[in-house]
């Protein structure tokens, strides 16, 4: 199966830079829900994937902001504040399924070129959901354990209650192992009933351009021309995955390297900074902190409203 990559120009600025299209990819595994997830952002119709018909492809879509705005009820609450245009060309990549043991550059750069990830899976798979860690770890790897750009964890197909597998708490756990929110960075989705998924792209829409305005000002106050900050990024890139190892992992010995090296490091960030005997949190967590935007508030007030939110001891929906 051929692994794409987005078109870049021969002398590529950074992507805080660009501020006319935005890159998604959307990872998982097969079954996951990713590709019907994808083609309903893109041509707003549900589309099922029979088995064995997928393929890796990059889909565009130019997106009308004002339009997605008043899909989602977000009609006047400062819009423009936020996005000083009303256009945007949007490049969702429908990236095949990871394996652990995958350390191939083009994936690297698939990584690299990326505005923000979107990581699936299906609540009636176990085995999607544990395998979320995969693609998390892989783009902590290549970005670095600093970088904030946006994830986010969306559990498709939500539309099959009777066969839910996975409890509410454990979504919880996951997400903070992650440093994710569970009102900003996790969504519940149906491609089929067309269930939240276009808040799924709006919010998408608006961490990437809170990423680049912040990469801007980084910018800016470093004093940093787009070359040099482009050289800059490729040197930290180089040195992160200079740390990843040539030679094939075992499955054994990839969760040993993440998670059973302490597990009490998946308790809270006091409890991780007192283990690791230093003050240090990294970016995403004091992104997580900050005071959530409009957008997050507006979500939080009309996510679910076609569902009751189960307690910590049911399935995603009881």
């Amino acid at each position: 199966m051929s692994t794409l990559l987005y078109d870049i120009p021969s002398n590529p600025t950074p992507r805080c830079m660009d501020q006319g299209t935005v890159r998604i990819t959307v990872m998982g595994d097969e079954r996951s829900g990713k590709t019907s997830l994808v083609l309903r952002c893109i041509t707003d119709s549900y589309h099922e994937v029979a088995t064995g018909a997928y393929m890796e492809d990059i889909y565009h879509k130019p997106v009308n902001l004002n339009t997605l705005a008043k899909d989602i009820g977000y009609e006047g609450q400062g819009l423009n504040n936020r996005i000083p245009r009303n256009m945007m060309d949007v490049y969702m990549l429908d990236c095949s399924a990871f394996e652990i043991a995958d350390f191939s550059d083009i994936r690297n750069e698939q990584i690299i070129q990326s505005d923000a990830f979107i990581i699936c899976f299906d609540p009636t798979d176990r085995a999607t959901f544990s395998n979320l860690r995969t693609y998390q770890r892989r783009i902590e790897r290549v970005r670095g354990i600093d970088d904030a750009v946006p994830i986010f964890v969306v559990a498709t197909k939500v539309d099959l209650q009777a066969d839910m597998k996975i409890q509410r708490e454990e979504i919880h756990e996951m997400l903070n192992r992650f440093e994710l929110s569970y009102d900003d960075d996790y969504f519940e989705v149906s491609s089929k009933l067309n269930l939240d998924v276009k808040q799924l792209l709006w919010q998408t829409l608006m961490k990437i351009e809170d990423y680049r305005r912040d990469q801007r000002s980084h910018l800016e106050s470093e004093k940093l021309t787009p070359n040099t900050l482009s050289a800059l990024m490729d040197k930290n890139a180089t040195a992160s995955l200079s740390a990843t190892p040539n030679s094939t992992k075992s499955c054994m010995q990839e969760k040993v390297e993440s998670d059973d090296i302490n597990p009490k490091l998946h308790n809270n960030d006091d409890e991780k900074r007192e283990l690791l005997g230093t003050d240090r949190v990294s970016a995403r967590t004091l992104q997580c902190r900050k005071v959530s935007s409009s957008a997050s508030q507006h979500r939080k007030s009309t996510r679910h409203t076609n569902m009751t939110k189960p307690d910590s001891t049911c399935c995603i929906v009881c």
